[in-house]
């Protein structure tokens, strides 16, 4: 749908409730590899349950591309009308470039150091426009 100039198109009402509050799912998702951007996540395990709209994350561990673990647990909930995770994570990189390669970030911008390893221990929040972090070491 396209608007002419100076019109603006009428948009529908969107529901921003990602889950239902009635809805309790419980998932145990195990396999020793998912392939996502053409490469193999290992090892993956997953553990959550969905309650009264919020998820609660008992375990999420993974092997990604480029030497890096990465485990986390916490809680997905909704505020103003955005997922919202808070809770700790740990990841460590043997070649945190490879690792952002696989994920496509844009790595012009970074020092040519990037790849050397990188430890995160941290309790950070994360929402699509902000990410607060505490804790972070690394050795390029």
């Amino acid at each position: 749908l396209l608007a002419g100039e100076g019109q603006t198109p009428e948009l529908e009402p969107v529901d921003t409730q990602l889950w239902p509050d009635d809805l309790t799912l419980k998932a145990d998702l195990v396999a020793d590899a998912v392939v996502f951007n053409a490469s193999p996540i290992r090892q993956v395990h997953f553990t959550a349950v969905l309650d009264k709209g919020a998820w609660s994350i008992s375990q999420a561990e993974a092997l990604l591309p480029g030497g890096t673990s990465l485990a986390l647990s916490g809680e997905v909930v909704v505020e103003e009308d955005e997922p919202v995770f808070r809770g700790p994570v740990e990841a460590t990189s043997d070649n945190l470039r490879a690792t952002l390669e696989w994920l496509e970030f844009d790595l012009e911008e970074f020092s040519t150091r990037l790849s050397g390893e990188l430890s995160v221990a941290s309790a950070p929040g994360f929402c699509t426009e902000i990410v607060s972090t505490a804790g972070v070491t690394s050795s390029a």
